[in-house]
């Protein structure tokens, strides 16, 4: 009778040790698969995705396998992994997208794979700046021109209301200020005209 007592007090210990065990393994994994996609090892991506690992898994910093390819420009894993479903507006650290996070470190190919696929370009992280703005505060021209040519909106304000235009002009990056008035101009107009339709009717 004492063994059963024991045993019966013994087993819902072991049982909370196994569970506790089987989530440092998904941690674990999920931490592990985020570092091999910026690593850009597609062969142990696909490894572990056929084990059950989530393409939308984050590591303990929040960071997507998406972001991570896309801080790295690892566009082959980027395609990967959009391939596989992952969520291209998932956000990560700062409520940042993949997206911003490719504007950040101004990789063209990442944001180029991501703008092709389908990504939010207008989404806000969480001082409502936009990839566009990033892109700006950097004097990335190349990269602004993408963005505002794939529909980035230039009148988009920030938790300060500053535009992508007026964080370029703070910066002191001329010729990224002028692309983005330009723009802006060409936005605001749009704008107006359909604010204002003209009445054809007889």
């Amino acid at each position: 009778m004492n063994h059963v007592i024991k045993l019966a007090i013994a087993l819902p210990v072991f049982i909370a040790i196994l569970i506790s065990m089987g989530n440092a393994f998904q941690e674990n994994s999920e931490d592990k698969f985020v570092t091999e996609a910026a690593a850009g090892n597609n062969l142990m991506l696909i490894k572990m995705l056929k084990k059950g690992t989530s393409v939308n898994s984050k590591n303990y910093e929040g960071q997507t396998a998406l972001i991570s390819a896309a801080l790295k420009d690892k566009t082959d894993t980027l395609n990967l992994l959009i391939s596989r479903g992952a969520d291209l507006n998932q956000r990560g650290k700062q409520a940042r997208t993949a997206l911003m996070w490719a504007a950040i470190a101004g990789n063209l190919g990442s944001v180029q794979s991501l703008l092709t696929h389908g990504a939010d370009l207008n989404q806000k992280d969480r001082n409502n700046q936009t990839a566009l703005m990033f892109a700006a505060q950097r004097g990335n021209l190349a990269m602004v021109e993408i963005l505002l040519q794939s529909g980035a909106d230039p009148l988009a304000r920030d938790m300060n209301c500053a535009t992508s235009y007026d964080m370029a002009i703070k910066k002191g990056f001329q010729k990224v200020s002028k692309v983005i008035s330009t723009f802006e101009t060409s936005t605001q107009s749009s704008l107006n005209d359909d604010n204002n339709p003209t009445d054809i009717s007889l």
